[in-house]
């Protein structure tokens, strides 16, 4: 009994100084780390741990420019270029170029946008039972052409009734009543206020309210600016078109003229999946800011 304990003590005397890598798999699984493979081990996990986390983070990324590329260019259109365009041509460009002074700008209210924004025929030049498209038959104006003029207003007494002074265009619209924002023409910034007229909604009426603009001297010599507002809408491109000119007067005679179009969807054909891409864009940038909030 003592020589069998010996011999057993000697052969785990033995085993115990047989190096690790040596020993059989399944003895060598159950020994403890040494403090070097212990640090490589948890080098190895950390990276793999960074790496991990750095491809999720890519994933998000992209998933998140995703949905704001899909959210910014889903309200677009490739056709917004051709009516911006195309009403430049009819609107802005021809006769436009042409105003030196008011009586130039009336002159081309007459004889150029009247006609253009009221065409009374057709391509054949049969008449039109309603004039209220552009020259192309394609652009609606949706509301009447308005007139707005920034004026150096002085103290003055009308003899027009009050319900008549709410109905003239000699009556001031202050800028805090108007949901618009300033201009910043290059003689200056011309806010919202100011006095408003709107063209009628025939050619007809359209003119005669021109003239009797003209003859009463809606624009005189404290007119420091004049804006032509109106508002497009083509159905076929289903696209709308904001156009705005202006034209500034100075106290030395001198014009500055300036034109905006700004073509966009309104009515969209998608707006479940726009509201969605909007819902998750808000949630991602929810999620970035708590991230980097914490």
């Amino acid at each position: 009994m003592r020589y069998f304990t010996i011999n057993r003590a000697a052969e785990y005397d033995t085993c115990a100084k047989v190096p690790a890598d040596q020993l059989p798999e399944e003895e060598r699984s159950t020994l403890p780390l040494d403090e070097t493979a212990l640090i490589e081990a948890r080098s190895k996990s950390a990276e793999k741990r960074k790496r991990r986390a750095a491809v999720w983070e890519v994933l998000v990324l992209g998933l998140f420019f995703t949905v704001i590329m899909l959210t910014a260019y889903g309200e677009r259109s490739p056709l917004s270029y051709y009516m911006a365009q195309n009403v430049k041509e009819q609107i802005v460009e021809g006769d436009y170029s042409e105003v030196k002074d008011i009586e130039s700008f009336w002159s081309w209210i007459q004889r150029d946008l009247i006609p253009t924004t009221r065409s009374a025929e057709w391509y054949n030049g049969r008449a039109k039972a309603a004039d209220t498209v552009l020259q192309d038959m394609l652009t609606h104006p949706l509301v009447v052409v308005q007139l707005r003029q920034g004026w150096k207003r002085q103290n003055e007494t009308s003899n027009l009734t009050a319900t008549e002074e709410m109905e003239t265009p000699w009556k001031y619209k202050f800028a805090s009543l108007i949901d618009s924002f300033p201009y910043f023409g290059q003689h200056g910034t011309y806010y919202t206020g100011g006095y408003y007229a709107q063209l009628g909604k025939t050619c007809a009426s359209s003119r005669r309210l021109a003239t009797f603009l003209q003859q009463h001297r809606w624009l005189n010599e404290r007119t420091r600016a004049v804006f032509v507002e109106m508002i497009l809408y083509n159905p076929h491109a289903n696209l709308f078109s904001m156009v705005t000119l202006v034209v500034e007067f100075t106290n030395l005679g001198a014009v500055y003229k300036g034109a905006e179009v700004v073509t966009l969807r309104l009515i969209q054909q998608d707006a479940i999946l726009l509201f969605v891409l909007r819902a998750v864009l808000a949630a991602f940038i929810l999620f970035f800011a708590i991230k980097e909030g914490n």
